[in-house]
């Protein structure tokens, strides 16, 4: 018999009925937090790291927490990165569409991730791009058949790391924790890059640059709290009493707040700037390093910087060549998020209520992450292969293709298709055989002008005979023509021996007589 693993890989027994309990309950430990953000220096910086290298990711969970509250930049590039992926269309497909069970298994999955909220589920999911894994536990309900009622995100801190597995946080083990039962929490890994996952997180990467752009805030706060604001300064002359000092003082810090003070009279006080004239002042570096460190996490995080940061030269080609999110970390995020949701939800959703050995071949979550297509660019590309190349194209396949049912029988249509042909001239009437005076001609016309228009139709008439002997030796040959070298050679060869002498001597005549005509009314 067959071994059955967990999504862990662990043997397991083939159980029929899932955990209800909830597992990952909140304890009231979870309310409080160390806020290790505030203060934050390289050195604490550095230590949170490294009690998370060694398993311990509660100060590091809290302190990525902040860095998406305190930091506007970072946080709209992060939201930006997970919304990609919520908005792609989604698809439950069979693992072999020819088989009417593996069809079946579809359908069950189909329906019971319906009745969950999928785009917060893949919204707690992608956290794991940032804090390098995210956890959710399944809420499941058994009756007829074991659905997930809900799936609930689980805070990064309740968690640790032994090696490559991920325990849970206890009141009975608050420091090892506990292993994690199969089938009953998603644990969804950012693979960004090997090794570690509470090494792996977005947040990790650019948690120096948030340090030095908090720096840089502060820094630019301070300096426009101070130069920002006019220094009411009180001088007294020298031999002034305390009480009289004293009350200079009072009477300028009770002008407005700070910046204010009193010197004696023959003292004075400087504010030298850094830098110079050539150079740019102090106020310049501040700015100049925030933007750095912007740019640098929208590197991070979005693989680009056009769409974040404004930059000089920067034009709309460049722009549209760095989407949003660039189109392969799109592609990949999805990809790992549909792996994720077939291992941990879809995988016991088959398991419980349709068999264990079903688990072999199981359904897949379909996350489109192609490029919306341009019909304008496709239509006119078929009226090329239709119209200058003479392609023959089934209407039924342009139809599936734009998404145009056919029109039912005594339903109105609209365009070109629909309205009453036009009636052939020039060439064509000739071809058609049309009578003198059936080229339609306005009433509105000057006398001269009808005069010229019966001569046209009067050529045309005479003409007809002539263009049709044409007409049908053209025919024939293409007829007889084997393909389109032979068409060519047949016609080159017959052009020599075409009698165009009564085609020509119409057409003299015809020029005589409006050249004539011309003159008479000049």
């Amino acid at each position: 018999m067959a071994v059955v693993l967990d999504q862990f890989g662990r043997p397991v027994e083939t159980p029929r009925r899932p955990d209800e309990r909830q597992i990952a309950v909140a304890s009231v430990a979870d309310r409080w937090t160390s806020y290790p953000s505030r203060g934050l220096t390289p050195e604490r910086l550095a230590a949170i790291l490294r009690e998370a290298d060694d398993g311990d990711v509660c100060r590091q969970s809290e302190l990525f927490q902040e860095f998406e509250e305190k930091d506007a930049h970072l946080a709209a590039v992060l939201q930006t990165r997970k919304n990609a992926v919520i908005g792609l269309p989604r698809s439950v497909q069979p693992f072999d569409s020819e088989d009417p069970e593996c069809v079946k298994d579809a359908e069950l999955v189909t329906e019971l991730l319906d009745q969950l909220d999928q785009e917060d589920l893949i919204l707690d999911l992608m956290d794991a791009v940032g804090k390098g894994f995210s956890v959710c536990e399944i809420l499941w309900q058994t009756g007829e058949r074991a659905l997930p009622a809900r799936v609930e995100w689980v805070p990064q801190q309740r968690f640790t790391w032994d090696g490559s597995a991920v325990r849970l946080l206890t009141d009975g083990a608050p420091v090892a924790g506990e292993q994690i039962p199969a089938n009953k929490f998603v644990i969804h890994r950012y693979k960004a890059r090997s090794g570690s996952a509470a090494r792996a997180g977005m947040l990790r990467v650019v948690s120096w640059m948030y340090l030095f752009k908090n720096y840089a805030v502060k820094d630019w706060v301070q300096y426009a709290e101070v130069f920002g604001m006019p220094l009411r300064l009180g001088k007294y002359e020298p031999g002034t009493s305390k009480e009289d000092i004293d009350k200079l003082l009072r009477t300028v810090v009770a002008i407005a707040a700070n910046a204010a003070g009193v010197i004696p009279s023959n003292a004075s006080i400087e504010f030298p700037a850094a830098g110079s004239a050539t150079k740019g002042s102090a106020a310049d570096v501040f700015p100049a390093l925030i933007e750095y460190c912007d740019r640098a996490i929208s590197k991070a995080v979005l693989g680009q910087t056009l769409t974040t940061d404004a930059q000089s030269g920067s034009g709309t080609l460049a722009g549209s060549a760095h989407n949003e999110v660039r189109r392969d970390l799109l592609e990949a995020d999805a990809a790992a998020i549909a792996k994720t949701i077939q291992r941990d939800i879809i995988r016991p959703i088959v398991g419980f209520n349709r068999g264990w050995e079903r688990t072999k071949r199981l359904p897949y979550l379909d996350i489109d992450t192609s490029e919306p297509e341009d019909q304008e660019r496709t239509a006119r590309t078929y009226g090329i292969l239709v119209k200058d190349v003479g392609l023959r194209i089934g209407a039924g396949h342009v139809r599936e293709r734009f998404g145009i049912p056919a029109p039912d029988a005594d339903e109105e249509l609209v365009g070109s298709a629909s309205a009453a042909p036009a009636p052939p001239t020039g060439a064509a009437a000739l071809k058609a055989g049309r009578p003198a005076g059936a080229v339609a001609h306005s009433a509105q016309i000057p006398p001269e002008q009808a005069q010229v228009a019966g001569l046209e139709d009067a050529s045309i008439a005479e003409a007809a005979p002539a263009a049709d002997g044409m007409t049908a030796a053209i025919e024939r040959i293409v007829e007889a023509a084997t393909d389109y070298d032979d068409l060519r050679d047949r016609v080159l060869a017959a052009y020599a021996d075409l009698d165009v002498s009564e085609l020509s001597d119409v057409l003299a005549r015809a020029t005589f007589m409006a050249e004539m005509a011309g003159r008479a009314h000049a």
